[in-house]
């Protein structure tokens, strides 16, 4: 366990430990009354493992584990809630399998956007690192472009737009043996503070794929590695607000709404460059 959650308060040690992951739903205990006309499906996206054992040769500050320092920089896992006559049923699942296997092989050499990971080396270069990771996300996440292939897990969205003709046309049946049948939503994405999301299957959590906002808004979005987890609805025009943003000599953002249904085009709102180097 890394020295970063080693001190303090004994109590927030379980929240640095590795969660397995819960992939044939169980029936929970409940303690008081849920009223039945309480029912649908409670999706939440976090961390989930915290400590990776590396293959063979590979060292991360002299040991063979990786260790995560910040609980944003976990390793995601996806859970599902489903709620039908006072009843509750929960599975999770891993969702970031790909981007742990980068670890698994690279140990320190790994190259991967985070939060707060301390990269064991000198100053001027975990700063060349981190630069370089997001300039060149939008790149990678496009040779990334496989299931679970990126770290995606800020927050999660069921019923996020999506056209058409770009959904993965493999969807689930619900499985015979779940505990509560319910209807599910037609599609669940998560999103992080980098221009890339994660297609969830609604019923598995199986990861699907990963794309960026450009690839859903006709490109109007742009390839910006950075955007926002918290996306914003507004239920009056029926559209999800977000940015883009491109870190450079000089810092642009595009901001952009995507139609809830995809009745009408993605919309470009606003374009603008906030800082200028001198």
């Amino acid at each position: 366990m890394s020295n970063a959650y080693k001190s303090g308060d004994a109590g927030f040690l379980p929240l640095f430990q590795n969660t397995p992951e819960i992939t044939t739903p169980v029936e929970l205990n409940v303690t008081g009354t849920i009223p039945n006309w309480i029912s649908g499906a409670l999706f939440r996206v976090g961390p989930g493992t915290y400590e990776v054992q590396l293959t063979e040769g590979k060292k991360y500050r002299g040991g063979d584990v990786y260790k995560v320092d910040h609980w944003f920089d976990g390793i995601s896992q996806a859970h599902s809630f489903r709620i039908k006559e006072g009843k509750v049923s929960y599975r999770s699942k891993n969702i970031a399998e790909e981007f742990k296997q980068k670890i698994v092989e690279n140990g320190e050499e790994v190259k991967a956007t985070t939060f707060a990971q301390k990269i064991p080396h000198s100053t001027i270069k975990n700063i060349s690192r981190v630069i370089g990771n997001f300039m060149t996300s939008s790149e990678a996440k496009r040779s990334d472009k496989i299931y679970g292939a990126n770290n995606v897990g800020v927050t999660i969205t069921p019923n996020f737009p999506i056209p058409k003709d770009f959904k993965n046309p493999l969807s689930s049946n619900l499985p015979k043996d779940e505990i509560i049948s319910i209807s599910m939503p037609e599609t669940l994405v998560t999103k992080t503070d980098a221009n890339f999301l994660k297609e969830l299957d609604p019923v598995t959590l199986e990861s699907r794929r990963t794309f960026n906002y450009s690839d859903i808004t006709e490109g109007i979005a742009g390839d910006g590695p950075f955007s926002g987890a918290h996306s914003q609805y507004d239920p009056e025009s029926n559209e999800y607000f977000n940015y883009t943003a491109f870190p450079g000599a000089s810092f642009k953002h595009n901001v952009f709404s995507v139609p809830a249904n995809y009745s009408d085009s993605p919309r470009l709102l606003a374009s603008s460059t906030t800082w200028t180097a001198a």
